[in-house]
């Protein structure tokens, strides 16, 4: 099994531990606080912006100067949110296909990782308490992820990474998500 198979990695944000006999595949969750966008306009190509507009029906000349301003602020190292940013901290064009590849693969594509990111911490916290019991051969993120396969965790292991996992008071989302994802078929074996 691979990891195309098993989500949806033009979506979904993961980290893959690799053990020694085992991966293990931790979620992101986005706590959707809206972080990220308040202080960063990502770089769009000008025909982007405008098929953009055109689908928030907003005018395609103004989107263009408002977003050409704040990308040059953004630049000049002056703060400054993104204009597809809502009211409610959400961006207007999260499902669109346009949105940036940034974007889709913020905190990871930030410079390694965005520390100030509340749900970036939490998803680092899992990951270091996963890895402070078992020392992982390599650990990858999806924006590099060079080997999509996976070995699944064997039964026998089980029942330990999940009690490390939910030693982490994860979220339900977060704890449902990382079952789902590495409650896989694997033969039960002892080492």
């Amino acid at each position: 099994m691979g990891i195309p198979t098993l989500i949806n990695t033009e979506k979904e944000l993961f980290s893959k531990i690799e053990f020694s006999e085992y991966d293990v595949l931790v979620p992101f969750i986005c706590l959707k606080t809206g972080r990220c966008c308040k202080t960063y306009m990502p770089h769009v190509p000008e025909m982007d912006v405008l098929a953009i507009a055109r689908f928030l029906h907003w005018s395609e000349e103004d989107t263009f100067s408002r977003y050409s301003d704040c990308f040059r602020k953004c630049i000049a190292s002056h703060a400054e949110p993104c204009i597809f940013l809502n009211r409610d901290n959400l961006c207007r064009i999260y499902n669109h296909p346009l949105r940036p590849s940034v974007c889709k693969l913020y905190p990871f594509s930030y410079e390694s990782s965005d520390v100030t990111c509340p749900g970036y911490q939490e998803h680092y916290r899992l990951i270091a308490v996963l890895t402070a019991f078992n020392t992982p051969s390599q650990i990858y993120d999806s924006s590099f992820c060079p080997d999509i396969s996976l070995r699944p965790l064997p039964f026998y292991k089980w029942k330990e990474v999940i009690d490390i996992f939910r030693s982490c008071n994860p979220s339900p989302e977060l704890e449902h998500r990382f079952i789902a994802w590495n409650l896989r078929k694997a033969p039960y074996h002892h080492a």
